[in-house]
């Protein structure tokens, strides 16, 4: 594949590790965002700017945003430059955070997460298909690792920066914090424009619009992008979880969080360590074993009571829950032409986030109906199927990777 070739050579050496340190950080912002605006719901819920309702229809607005912004990608965008797109998604982003400023609003504040999603759906797409361009197929888990782990500290951070901003400036802080990682987020942008003008050379506008039919059957792509959504149903929510089955352990909302703490430290191990698996075997094997963790890791941590066995189980339960996303996120593309990344990028985000929000909403029924143990359970039975086919399929897939 000549093209991918030549952008990987383009940017070799110290030039080829700038370009993913910048992607990092802009993939980091865009994560970011969708992590700051549902922070941001429960202390609206504590400060009563909204009501219980809108915990819950609010923050699916987001995600529904997530979805029809990867798919205006995929049916409409995909033929564009992906800094254009890039560049466009900084106006609902606009719109978003001008929105919060009627917190009051129930109408705007539901745009509000609407526009900001849409515009995370916008700006993954098109970030994923740069970083595949700028990646070498076949080798692509320990960069795309590197970019998830950096991601990870900005998720850890968010929180205490919204809480010491909250008690700084209030509400009001909240949103001129939301309006600065805008503003970063458009400065490095424009220096990425700068640094890297040539970001969309060697597309084939006339391959794109070829691309349709291919993606469809390409069946070794659209496994791959199922392990993307029955891993994102499984675990992409259940440290949400985690705080309810601990209640029953008599832990308080204190101890909770130093456990939740515990699972993002586990996220950014998992992201190292599932990926130099995934170098040494390969990307289906090491998926596979990661699963077989977190299955191992579900059952202890429902029959275990002490605390500090406790600690490691949530530590190990965020090491082998998302770290597997990676590695899965690589397996995706390396089954794309060079042509169609953007289309299967945001496919990738679709698969992804929809499994989030699908898992969110029947955990939290299965919480409802059946006890803490539920969600639990259901999540080590997928992340179980998903184990069986990546060690039943995992020959036969690598042999089209070869083949590519």
């Amino acid at each position: 594949m000549p093209i991918l070739r030549q952008s990987t050579q383009k940017v070799g050496g110290e030039r080829g590790k700038g370009t993913m340190n910048q992607i990092s950080v802009m993939e980091s912002l865009v994560k970011g965002f969708s992590m700051y605006y549902l922070l941001l719901l429960p202390i609206l819920y504590a400060a009563h700017v909204i009501g219980a309702e809108q915990l819950g229809y609010v923050g699916g607005a987001l995600y529904a945003g997530i979805i029809v912004g990867a798919l205006a990608v995929t049916s409409r965008l995909h033929a564009y430059p992906k800094m254009a797109i890039l560049k466009v998604a900084l106006v609902p982003l606009s719109v978003a955070t001008v929105f919060l400023f009627r917190p009051g609003n129930p109408w705007l504040l539901l745009s509000a997460y609407a526009f900001i999603g849409f515009a995370i759906g916008l700006s993954a797409s098109s970030l994923n298909a740069i970083a595949a361009q700028f990646t070498t197929q076949g080798k692509r888990f320990a960069i795309l690792a590197k970019i998830s782990m950096l991601t990870d500290v900005f998720k850890i951070a968010y929180p205490f920066i919204a809480s010491a901003v909250y008690a700084i400036a209030g509400y009001v802080g909240l949103v001129w914090f939301a309006l600065l990682t805008v503003l970063a987020f458009a400065l490095a942008i424009i220096f990425f424009s700068l640094t890297h003008p040539g970001v969309d050379e060697g597309t084939d506008a006339a391959a794109v619009g070829k691309s349709d039919a291919p993606i469809r059957r390409n069946k070794p792509f659209r496994f791959a992008l199922f392990l993307e959504f029955l891993d994102s149903f499984a675990s992409g929510q259940l440290f949400i979880f985690l705080p309810a089955l601990l209640f029953l352990r008599g832990f308080t909302i204190e101890n909770t969080l130093f456990f939740q703490s515990a699972v993002f430290a586990g996220y950014l191990c998992g992201r190292w360590l599932v990926s130099l698996l995934a170098l040494r075997f390969d990307g289906f094997k090491a998926v596979g074993i990661g699963e077989v963790g977190m299955i191992v890791t579900i059952i202890f941590l429902l029959v275990s009571s002490t605390p500090w066995i406790l600690v490691v189980l949530s530590f190990l339960l965020g090491l082998f829950s998302r770290g597997t996303s990676p590695v899965i996120k690589a397996l995706v593309f390396d089954r794309l032409e060079p042509h169609q990344m953007r289309r299967g990028s945001a496919l990738y985000i679709v698969g992804g986030e929809g499994g989030s929000a699908i898992g969110q909403s029947v955990f939290g029924l299965l919480l409802a109906w059946f006890g803490v143990s539920a969600p639990f359970i259901v999540a080590a039975i997928c992340v179980g199927i998903i184990a069986v086919a990546c060690f039943w399929r995992r020959d036969g897939f690598s042999k089209n990777l070869v083949a590519a």
